[in-house]
Parts: structure tokens; C-alpha cells; sequence
């Protein structure tokens, strides 16, 4: 989305909700929706509560019944990021939380900002040249004053809105990453409101690190893990130094070179020094990724790239949600708002 259009689509969405209060909440038009057996519905929400800065955002819901004796509890799941859509892994969702859901129905929205949320959008973060800060700064002049309403605390708003309006008389909650941070913040404003916790992937009140460092730190332990046991003898003496020494070749200049995508496309693959850190992040969700590292980082090392570019591509987009990560309804740019209201 242009710088142009990005602003007014955010404060001006939906004109006819402006003369609601601040606080005043709709009941949900559920209808059915795909995939077969969810109903879908739109909550209009204030975009800034306090009711200083005019206009509202739509938060697109999606939920499935319950399957025997529904009761007055839901089970909402909260994607991780900030910046993931929900409603793309609802039936992942549904899957994950089966057991839970039986009596209860399950309750998935897009954050605000995400998905079919009004999703942001930054021009800046597309550009290929720049330093972060220069790309940081153009993205929050691009958003405007409406960056300051993509917080925590509006996304803990945003839900107690969806447990008034679907008639909710406490929710179950399930969070994944960053949506663990919103679960306990909404625990901590509502705490009557809430039946159980149920947190994945904890990130702190205080998170998440925009530097990433207690991943960082992790990384030298992770790797001398993959190779105990002498499960890297006939290849490497000490993972965790080969991958330092890589790294500092990286710092200096990427690695190219030519690899195939799974379609069999031939095409050209940049290796940065965060990507080789993309590489092990997915890790988490691939094991076979950590399993092939040790060995072609030592094959990076004596000259031939090509094992680990493969890598870097296979871990394209795992780095979220175990490859549910979306270009359409994720939001790069939500991360970066969210991450810069909330953290020094």
C-alpha cells in the first residue's frame, strides 16, 4: 500500500461506525463461512479508545462451534508475531485444540493489523538498500500518528470486545509467541474473564527482545547440542566455532550462488549473515533443517555453498508458524509498530 493511501485507510475505515461510542460493542453477525463447518463474522472496533483520534478497524473473526453441550466458555487461539494473521491456521487451530473444544466454542481473529484486519503496509520495508533505521524511521512517517494504536493493550481491548459480542462469559486462551504476551496481559486487566491459560513459546511481558538476544545466546549451545555424542565425527571438531567463523565471513560478504526451488525453478540465492541466524530460527520447527547444519556450514567453509543455500531456501518461511507464514495476511510492518511503541 502507498504512503498516499496507507493512512486514511487506516483512521477513515468504515465512516458509519464514527458516531458509536467508544466503548460500545455490537453483537457478532456469524454466517458460514469456508472452510466447511466455521461461521465467519466482522466486529467494527474503535481505533483509538480514548476516542481522541477518530475512525475504526474491522476485526475479522472466524469460529467453529462447539461439537456437543455448548457452554457460555470459548477457546480463543492468538497467533504469534506481532504481525501473524490468525484466521489462515484456523483449522490448524481447531485441530491443535480438539479436545478443548468439545464444550466450547473456538474463537480465531485476525489482530488488528493483520490479515483481513486492515492489514499495515510499509513501501519502506519493501526497499532492498537502506540501514534498518533510515527504513525504520520512513515506515513510521508512512503510518502516521495511527502507528501509536497497534499495541498490547489494543489487542487486549480488541478481545475482551469479541467475548462481549459473541455473548462470552469467560474465555480459555491459547497463545502461541508473541500471542502468549497478549494472553497474560489480558489475564492481568481481566482476570474474572479468564477460565485457563494455555501458553506455547512463552514471550515475557516485557518482550519480545527487538535484538533477539537470549536467542543469540542460545545459538553456540543449540549447535554443540546437534553434534553431541560424536554425532558430527568425520565432519567437524567444534560446530559452534565453525559456525562463528562463518559468520564473520558473512558480516564481510553474503554468500550467492545458483539453487533449485521444489518446482524445479533454477534461481540465484543471497546468504546474509541474518539469514544463516533464518536458517537455525526454523530450525525449530524443522528438525531435519538442524540436523544438516553442522555439515554445511563446514562444506560453506571449504568452498561450496550450495548445502547450505538449499537450506536457506527449504527454511523460507518457517520461521512463523511452521511455514503458515502469509505475504498477504501477515504484516512486517505490524511487528515493526508494535515492537517500537512497546519497547525502548
Amino acid at each position: 500500500m502507498v504512503a498516499s493511501r496507507l493512512l486514511p485507510a487506516v483512521l477513515g475505515a468504515l465512516a458509519a461506525t464514527l458516531g458509536a461510542p467508544a466503548g460500545a460493542v455490537a453483537a457478532m453477525p456469524w454466517a458460514p463461512c469456508q472452510p466447511t463447518g466455521f461461521e465467519c463474522a466482522t466486529l467494527q472496533v474503535p481505533l483509538d479508545r480514548t476516542g481522541a483520534t477518530p475512525g475504526s478497524l474491522p476485526l475479522s473473526a472466524t469460529r467453529v462451534a462447539a461439537s456437543s453441550t455448548p457452554g457460555r466458555v470459548a477457546v480463543i487461539a492468538l497467533a504469534g508475531g506481532p504481525g501473524q494473521s490468525a484466521t489462515p491456521i484456523a483449522r490448524s487451530f481447531a485441530s491443535v485444540l480438539g479436545p478443548a473444544i468439545a464444550t466450547r466454542d473456538l474463537l480465531v481473529y485476525d489482530q488488528r493489523g493483520t490479515g483481513d484486519s486492515n492489514p499495515l503496509r510499509c513501501a519502506a520495508l519493501a526497499r532492498t538498500s537502506g540501514t534498518l533505521s533510515t527504513i525504520a524511521r520512513d515506515c513510521s512517517i508512512q503510518l502516521g500518528p495511527a502507528r501509536a494504536f497497534f499495541r498490547t493493550a489494543d489487542s487486549v481491548a480488541d478481545i475482551e470486545a469479541l467475548r462481549v459480542a459473541g455473548e462470552y462469559e469467560k474465555l480459555v486462551i491459547y497463545g502461541v509467541s508473541y500471542g502468549t504476551k497478549v494472553a497474560t496481559a489480558y489475564a492481568s486487566a481481566h482476570p474474572s474473564r479468564v477460565e485457563s491459560l494455555v501458553l506455547d513459546s512463552v514471550v515475557t511481558p516485557e518482550g519480545p527482545d527487538a535484538f533477539r538476544r537470549s536467542s543469540l545466546e542460545a545459538v553456540p549451545r543449540i549447535v554443540d547440542e546437534i553434534c553431541a555424542q560424536g554425532r558430527c565425527r568425520g565432519i567437524t571438531q567444534s560446530a559452534s566455532r565453525d559456525l562463528a567463523t562463518l559468520a564473520r565471513r558473512l558480516r564481510a560478504r553474503p554468500l550467492r550462488g545458483s539453487v533449485y526451488s521444489a518446482t524445479g525453478r533454477r534461481f540465484t540465492a543471497r546468504l546474509s549473515e541474518e539469514g544463516l541466524l533464518g536458517i537455525l530460527l526454523a530450525g525449530d520447527l524443522n528438525p531435519t533443517l538442524r540436523a544438516e547444519f553442522p555439515g554445511s556450514v563446514r562444506a560453506a567453509l571449504g568452498g561450496d555453498a550450495q548445502p547450505l543455500l538449499r537450506l536457506s531456501a527449504r527454511s523460507a518461511g518457517l520461521e512463523n508458524a511452521a511455514g503458515y507464514q502469509s505475504s498477504r495476511a501477515d504484516s512486517d510492518a505490524l511487528f515493526l509498530t508494535t515492537t517500537c511503541e512497546e519497547n525502548p
